[in-house]
């Protein structure tokens, strides 16, 4: 684990007292609650502070719910959806996103992401944060990069098995994870394929964000504004 004092998220400098906004937590960036199994604190990634650190847990449980949703094995995720149903606190955005289904002509099921694009924004700018922190082992610079981001969801990943495995004879998963680019997590149920300075970050081999870090211009910051707004609008 990194062991920083400047939180790679905000950028500020964390202090050794316990229990403020500012004080020190281990992160683990991507979340236990996306995997099957939990790590421990030494398995961490970094560290951030309490406050960057609780405004990414709310995303980190919707994101954790939605990948597992999206993977092939129907018993996790069948078990996934009717947890997140089950809990009262949390529950109403993935009632919604699943009132809101329709069927396609080709007989398969479309739901709205249960996020909006700003939620996504926000939780893409930690994702690319952290990894650049990683990589780098210093905070991204605000004022440098701005984050553009992409959804993929199960309808883009069946798709691509299907042609890939025709072409190839093996799944494009099991090719990443020997790409000296890619780092594996949890026995592949999170690969991370990070290079220059644009990152793939595949879940369960159903549900992916990719992000990608570029210099803070109007036409990029428009660019971003471009992914919020097609998000909004997107299904999964």
């Amino acid at each position: 684990m990194i062991r920083n004092s400047v939180c790679p998220y905000c950028s500020k400098l964390m202090v050794k007292a316990e229990n403020q906004p500012l004080s020190r937590s281990v992160e683990h960036l991507i979340p236990n609650v996306v995997l099957t199994s939990n790590r421990n604190k030494g398995d961490g990634d970094f560290y951030a502070c309490r406050a960057c650190n609780s405004s990414k847990s709310e995303m980190d449980y919707v994101l954790g719910a939605l990948a597992k949703s999206q993977c092939n094995d129907e018993k996790l995720a069948l078990g996934t959806i009717w947890k997140a149903l089950d809990d009262p606190k949390r529950n109403s955005r993935f009632i919604d996103m699943i009132l809101a289904g329709a069927e396609q002509a080709d007989g398969r099921v479309t739901m709205p992401l249960p996020v909006s694009g700003h939620e996504v924004a926000t939780y893409a700018d930690y994702l690319a944060k952290g990894q650049y922190f990683k990589r780098y082992k210093k905070p991204i610079s605000p004022s440098q990069y701005v984050v553009t981001f992409e959804v993929v969801g199960k309808l883009v990943f069946s798709d691509l098995l299907n042609s890939y495995k025709a072409r190839h004879g093996t799944t494009p998963f099991e090719d990443l994870k020997s790409n000296p680019y890619t780092e594996v997590i949890a026995d592949s149920e999170c690969l991370i394929w990070s290079k220059n300075n644009r990152n793939m970050f595949i879940f369960h081999s159903g549900f992916a964000l990719i992000t990608k870090l570029m210099n803070n211009t109007k036409r990029n910051v428009a660019r971003r504004r471009a992914c919020l707004l097609e998000l909004d609008g997107g299904h999964t």
